[in-house]
């Protein structure tokens, strides 16, 4: 079996996956254009997908559809790539490759294609194999009509591996001149509409006075230029309370902003899946997150979890943590949950899945 996978990201999820598999002496590449431009790449895609058939790759993995998005030329792009990427799929199980995709989201969070549904749907009727993370996500696909049979639950790995972890909690606030005494909570990765930012800016608002001890931490890059407004506004009215690291966040950094958290407050408003839950998980960092696509089947004492139609469940959340004494039973119980979670066993239940 030889994997052709496609997108190559640059989330850690796809070298932890494939790693343990190439070490077991499979195939595992990425399908990639052959020039340094990314427009001519992208046109030779096709041409590329029948040289590695005929170099005898027989699995297509496909993590994300995004390559596909033209933001920039509204519906008439939209309308283009979606065409597209129908015929790209059709020639995909054309040339013969078993089509696995794993769905990381049910559909794009944001607007992709005329309609992202319709394109997600017909994805999972083309699919030899859906891997979805969690039980809930599956019963999201299937709720969406995305796929039923073909769905395969595969758990999210950690990411022990990933990240150096060796500066202690009194250098970390050092080094991000954070109070030793101060509750930190922390939002790290990618600052998008879908992850709701601006609730957790609210609730801290709102908490300002009653709890001084409160600072809020945002750390991650951002290109919503309203979200970047929003940002500055809050820190105006927070002042040192907010601490904003509007930023791509370096691999050696990120130990910094974990081992420097209290908790991590991920305000979702929609998901399938999380790497940032599961990242903070494997730091040993509780979360606050609505119940809501994997994140329903997270075991309780792995954090503070609300219901997605509860207006003040976040804030609640937030006010139990900040009642507790001590969080070390939570941080036990990431652990204890993410070190489930190893890579190697992930990866032989991928390669039995699609096999």
């Amino acid at each position: 079996m030889k994997i052709l996978a496609f997108p190559r990201d640059s989330n850690p999820y796809q070298e932890q996956l494939y790693a343990p598999m190439r070490a077991d002496g499979m195939t595992v590449s990425y399908l990639e254009g052959p020039t340094k431009s990314h427009t001519l790449n992208f046109l030779l895609l096709p041409a590329v997908l029948v040289a590695k058939r005929l170099f005898g790759y027989n699995v297509f993995h496909l993590h994300w559809t995004y390559p596909f998005g033209l933001p920039w030329a509204g519906s008439v792009g939209r309308h283009m790539m979606q065409w597209y990427f129908i015929g790209f799929v059709r020639l995909i199980k054309f040339l013969g490759y078993k089509l696995v995709w794993t769905a990381h989201n049910a559909k794009p969070h944001q607007r992709q294609f005329s309609n992202d549904l319709k394109v997600s749907r017909f994805l999972g009727r083309k699919s030899n194999v859906v891997i979805a993370h969690s039980s809930s996500a599956e019963s999201q696909l299937m709720d969406l009509r995305i796929a039923s049979y073909t769905i395969r639950v595969i758990p999210h790995g950690n990411y022990s591996e990933v990240y150096e972890n060796t500066v202690d909690r009194q250098a970390a606030r050092k080094r991000l001149k954070l109070p030793q005494d101060s509750f930190v909570a922390l939002f790290f990765g990618r600052i998008d509409t879908y992850k709701n930012v601006p609730a957790l800016l609210d609730v801290a608002k709102e908490l300002k006075n009653a709890h001084p001890e409160l600072y809020i931490v945002i750390a991650g890059s951002c290109h919503d230029l309203a979200l970047q407004k929003q940002l500055k506004a809050a820190k105006r009215r927070l002042g040192k309370q907010l601490q904003l690291h509007v930023k791509f966040i370096e691999d050696k950094d990120v130990q910094n902003y974990f081992n420097a958290a209290d908790l991590a407050v991920l305000p979702f408003s929609e998901i399938t899946t999380s790497g940032s839950v599961i990242l903070a998980l494997t730091f040993g960092v509780p979360v606050i997150a609505p119940r809501i696509g994997a994140l329903i089947d997270m075991p309780e004492r792995t954090g503070f979890y609300y219901a997605p139609d509860d207006a003040a469940g976040l804030k609640n959340a937030l006010l139990a943590a900040l009642k507790k004494k001590s969080l070390a039973p939570h941080r036990r119980a990431a652990f204890r949950y993410t070190k489930q979670l190893a890579w190697p066993e992930i990866a032989k239940k991928t390669i039995d899945t699609i096999s």
